[in-house]
């Protein structure tokens, strides 16, 4: 029964990039992807999912297979809204105030969009925010860097995305539309504002399938820029508004294995790790063994995450028609680029909590010893903070002892 959570409930089987969502309350949202149902068989779902973690029930809201798109009037909320059947979506923002957001992808009106939505989780209904309802819409560029209410990225799909920790929302390349309606693979990258509701151009190019600037790595500088690509889902924010990503690809036999930052403080790109070949093979070493020689190789559509401390794992992915199953960990440089610890003051801020990267910034000196240690050691230091929860975890990430610090600046641990 829609809107009635209960234990048999269930979103049934999907892909081809459904659309995910966390909101403010910790729960989980789904929406749309292509997959199967005992009417129709293979179709491409429109409906609305909510997982509530603390019930394992799943909630139906929204929305049932293969509905087109009815946008209602630009910017009015209406319980007749809907953005209709989508896949191959990448976007995944949620606003401060619990709002969910979608960008583009691909719909059933016969290809991809531009179209910016919003749904409302208090009240359950759809807005269209900005774009156009036309499938293939070349983007609108303007200025780069100035904020403008005609502009607009061009349609497309499988994308990276972000959200800044004033909760404005990022995106960049995917598989679309350049100014001149020409589809290829993108390397611009746009600002959303949501207090304007108005689209930024901030970096890259207005057309499509450019090769980029490979310089060197950990060298910051305004001519950087990652190559056109698309299936670049495998993303995440690191401190001080600095947004990552990992690989994607070309086209055929044209997969890639380049890591790059941007820093919105700067407006510049780091190519960080990865090799600017294309098709670049992995070199696993000794599993769960960190090592300067292990490498990830080429991959696209891979899954990203990033744990509470800060390192970054990456799964699966495809590399010339072969698709992978293996997991790996990326312990972050903070050297390259250098990233500095910052406020966690910020309605949408992306601070990992724990220990600051940087703890000399904050006039703070931490010592563990022994180390190595058979289990006993002594954590020391000068620290600023009155109480806080210490966490030890294994090579895997693995939490293997917790414990509530009341004195911070000396405490024995077994």
């Amino acid at each position: 029964v829609q809107g009635i959570p209960a234990p048999a409930n269930t979103p049934g089987a999907r892909g081809w990039g459904c659309l995910t969502w966390v909101d403010t309350s910790g729960d989980l949202w789904l929406y749309g992807g292509l997959g199967y149902n005992s009417i129709n068989g293979f179709c491409g779902y429109s409906d609305l999912w909510k997982y509530t973690i603390s019930t394992n029930e799943w909630t139906w809201m929204r929305g049932t297979w293969n509905n087109i798109p009815n946008y209602g009037i630009m910017g009015v909320e209406s319980s007749s809204n809907t953005p209709g059947h989508r896949e191959e979506v990448s976007t995944s923002w949620t606003g401060h105030d619990n709002t969910l957001w979608l960008f583009g992808g691909s719909s059933n009106t016969g290809g991809a969009l531009n179209d910016l939505w919003k749904y409302n989780v208090s009240d359950n209904n759809w807005t269209w925010m900005k774009g156009s309802t036309v499938p293939y819409s070349s983007g609108i560029y303007g200025a780069i860097g100035v904020a403008d209410s005609t502009n607009c990225p061009g349609s497309r799909w499988c994308y990276s995305k972000w959200r800044d920790e004033d909760c404005n929302f990022w995106l960049f390349g995917g598989l679309g539309n350049d100014v001149n309606g020409t589809s290829g693979n993108l390397n611009d990258l746009w600002k959303y504002d949501v207090t304007t509701n108005n689209w930024i151009w901030m970096s890259g190019s207005d057309s499509c399938n450019k090769q980029g600037s490979y310089i060197d790595y950990c060298i910051t500088n305004a001519t950087n820029c990652p190559s056109s690509r698309y299936e670049n889902r495998a993303c995440w924010a690191r401190d001080c508004d600095n947004f990552e990503f990992f690989g994607g690809t070309q086209g055929a036999n044209e997969d890639k294995a380049d890591v790059w930052n941007y820093s919105v403080s700067t407006n510049e790109w780091t190519w960080i790790t990865g090799s600017s070949n294309n098709s670049a093979p992995d070199n696993y070493g000794t599993r769960t063994v960190s090592s300067i020689n292990n490498s990830l190789g080429s991959r696209l559509g891979g899954l990203a995450w990033k744990d509470i401390f800060g390192n970054i794992w990456v799964y699966g992915g495809a590399r010339n028609g072969y698709q992978y199953n293996d997991i790996w960990r990326y312990v972050a440089d903070t050297t390259c680029p250098s990233i500095p610890h910052c406020s966690s003051n910020f309605p949408c801020s992306n601070y990992v909590s724990g220990i600051p990267q940087s703890p000399a910034n904050n006039n703070s000196e931490i010592h563990i010893y022994p180390n190595p240690t058979s289990g006993i050691f002594t954590f020391k230091g000068n620290l600023r903070f009155m109480n806080y929860d210490l966490r030890i975890t294994d090579v895997l990430g693995r939490e293997v002892y917790r414990q509530e610090i009341i004195n911070p600046n000396n405490q024995t641990i077994n």
